[in-house]
């Protein structure tokens, strides 16, 4: 059920068309409940809750339960998550959906090694394939817009942003960030 205090069908991407226009980005760490309810009032046209664990979410981690809250805040909010399988990663988009979230994007961008080391984050630019996967598996299960963030590539050899935006794009993803 959808709990969000925007009327329904409201295009959370209009906001992009303001050259003005400013996005919060999701920090670990930081973009909490608190901090985005004050990068809201500074005008936000909206704003990344922090990543989250698919993984840790549907195994029940209250860390990852609380970094989901405030999903039906007055300004529109991208919940971000990180993982590798299709099939986790659809149920966690189900529950953020549920949570009132108005997108759910996948973290293809972060490069702390506890993160690559689980086939997270920045390690998924190799593999143009669980890409497709991942937003196929999500796009198909939730019916808000699925988004991913990405690197100009995997490290300065493999320079891929262009061929993973594509995939995700081809998969049905409706933007691309690159981080």
């Amino acid at each position: 059920m959808e709990t969000t205090n925007r009327p329904s069908g409201t295009d959370i991407f209009e906001g992009l068309k303001n050259p003005k226009c400013t996005v919060l980005a999701p920090l670990s760490g930081i973009t909490d409940v608190a901090f985005r309810e004050i990068t809201r009032m500074q005008g936000c046209a909206f704003v990344y809750a922090e990543m989250t664990s698919s993984d840790a979410l549907m195994y029940e981690s209250d860390k990852a339960h609380k970094r989901l809250l405030g999903l039906d805040a007055p300004v529109p909010v991208v919940a971000q998550l990180l993982g590798h399988k299709p099939e986790v990663m659809a149920d966690a988009a189900q529950l953020c959906e549920e949570q009132g979230a108005d997108a759910v994007d996948i973290n293809l961008g972060c490069p702390a090694k506890n993160i690559v080391k689980g086939r997270g984050g920045s390690a998924l630019m190799k593999e143009p394939h669980t890409v497709e996967a991942l937003v196929k598996a999500m796009t198909d299960r939730i019916t808000k817009p699925v988004t991913v963030k990405i690197r100009a590539g995997w490290d300065n050899e493999c320079r891929n942003a262009v061929e993973i935006a594509q995939t995700a794009e081809g998969a049905g993803a409706k933007m691309i960030a690159v981080h």
